[in-house]
């Protein structure tokens, strides 16, 4: 699996902003894209989004792949890159 973009300031507020509603999500990997959908701790609001692999420079998966993350610790990560 691969991403890329010129866009990354938007991905990591965006994944900010989901940091302050969820603990965990889950990144579904397909070949048409990312999708990732996460329910907060008190279960009463679901957070979802897509990025389509034709709104980004380059993307490639060639199977689907689910990958559950820690939201703060992945926005912590994200903020080094």
């Amino acid at each position: 699996m691969m991403l890329q973009t010129v866009q990354g300031t938007m991905f990591k507020n965006l994944m900010e902003s989901m940091k302050e509603t969820l603990n965990d999500c889950n990144i579904v990997c397909r070949p048409e894209g990312l999708e990732c959908t996460g329910l907060d701790a008190s279960h009463i609001s679901i957070a979802h989004f897509k990025l389509f692999a034709d709104g980004v420079e380059a993307y490639s998966c060639n199977n689907t792949y689910t990958i559950g993350i820690n939201t703060q610790y992945f926005h912590r990560y994200l903020k080094n890159v």
